[in-house]
């Protein structure tokens, strides 16, 4: 159980409410400041009745409930959210609520491990979960299960080194071999960063794998903020991905590596909330572009930004004509879940427009990697996209061209 209002009941008298803790997808924290409330948002399953466990459900979002406490209370609230964060770690991956789901979206009955299967959702800590990831790694391998490639987003962010290539000379000098690569001379390839099951050096181990051959492992002090994510991922029938460079020399013939992936802060790899849907035409991640007028949406933005923390969010472009006195000008309009957000300046507008109208035409909605940040009274927003002129032939014959 979480008891989401035992501790607002001690400090403001307020209803107790208790809420199991199956039901709980997630808990989102917002510290408290001057003049400002502090609040946790308690995001439970879609199907889930909140009117059950006695609160109103809150008017924007139906699946989630909203605690609120204030400046001088925050060391209470801080020993709530350890306790909370400890149980929850402790939880298998459960589908979030309608509008929330950071992945998954999308996919096919093949393509996907129902999270609120038994034997995810009725396991009750870390070694159950364990269990239960160790079962999808088993079927990835027999065949079983089709696993869905998810590349992590904000990979140009920075760089992180992979250890232990010392240990996997052999895979490197195959992996060389097999793509008739001279040795000395670094490539760009794909990773795949698969959470480790029993392994006996490092429980949180993240092993890494190119092109089928196993390379090294993340350092621990890597691994350990990783794998909740990527074992979240796994859960959900989906493998992460990203881009990798290698090298290997063999001078001496010794087969001596190293690896490094292009991976962001574990905070903006992954999505908050839904995929638009299909049919999408998904801009590649490129140049930072600001969005402008974001502080006018605080409705929309306040809820989802986390004070410190970069959070990532899809969002969707849109054509929007602005009326002036003599005149009228076109820019793209940025949103997230349907809600209007901000626009992007009337400059980079003109290029992005061409994308947007085409894609429209052909019934598709324009998606971007947008990236939220930002206090209690101030919001930002930005996008990470290619430019128009970066576009390739080839996404551009599968997005703004009809389909044979």
């Amino acid at each position: 159980m979480i008891h989401a209002g035992k501790m607002a009941a001690t400090i403001q008298r307020a209803p107790t409410i208790t809420i199991p803790l199956a039901d709980v997808v997630r808990v989102e924290w917002k510290d408290a400041r001057m003049l400002v409330n502090g609040h946790a948002r308690v995001f439970v399953s879609d199907g889930v009745d909140l009117s059950t466990y006695g609160p109103q459900p809150n008017a924007i979002n139906p699946q989630s409930l909203v605690v609120h406490w204030r400046r001088k209370d925050r060391a209470a609230f801080a020993a709530l959210r350890a306790q909370v964060d400890a149980l929850l770690a402790g939880q298998p991956s459960r589908r979030e609520p309608t509008g929330r789901v950071p992945i998954g979206a999308g996919q096919s009955d093949a393509d996907q491990l129902e999270p609120t299967s038994p034997k995810v959702r009725g396991a009750a800590g870390v070694a159950d979960q364990e269990k239960a990831l160790r079962d999808v790694v088993a079927k990835a391998k027999r065949g079983k299960l089709r696993m869905t490639a998810f590349e992590l987003w904000d990979g140009s962010s920075s760089s992180v080194e992979v250890v232990g290539e010392a240990y996997h000379r052999r895979e490197l000098a195959a992996l060389y071999k097999a793509g008739g690569r001279r040795t000395s001379e670094g490539f760009r390839t794909e990773a795949v960063l698969v959470p480790e099951v029993g392994n006996a050096h490092d429980a949180n181990a993240v092993r890494i794998d190119v092109e089928g051959h196993t390379v090294g492992f993340l350092a621990r002090e890597d691994a350990v903020r990783y794998r909740p994510l990527l074992a979240r991922l796994a859960l959900e029938g989906r493998g992460a991905v990203t881009r990798a460079r290698v090298w290997a020399t063999n001078d001496d013939g010794t087969w001596r590596g190293r690896v490094t992936l292009d991976l962001g802060d574990p905070d903006s790899i992954l999505p908050a909330n839904a995929h638009p849907g299909e049919p999408a035409a998904e801009l590649p991640e490129g140049r930072t572009i600001q969005v402008t007028g974001e502080q006018e949406h605080l409705d929309v933005l306040g809820p989802m930004v986390v004070a410190g923390r970069t959070t990532a969010l899809w969002c969707t472009l849109h054509a929007l004509t602005i009326k002036l006195p003599r005149s009228e000008k076109r820019v793209a309009e940025v949103r997230v879940d349907g809600q209007p957000v901000g626009t992007l300046t009337p400059a980079t507008s003109a290029g992005l427009l061409t994308v947007v109208d085409r894609a429209e035409a052909l019934g598709r909605t324009v998606t971007a990697h947008g990236f939220l940040s930002g206090k209690s009274l101030t919001v930002s927003m930005a996008l990470s996209i290619a430019r128009t002129a970066d576009l390739t032939e080839e996404w551009i014959s599968e997005h703004l061209e009809p389909t044979p």
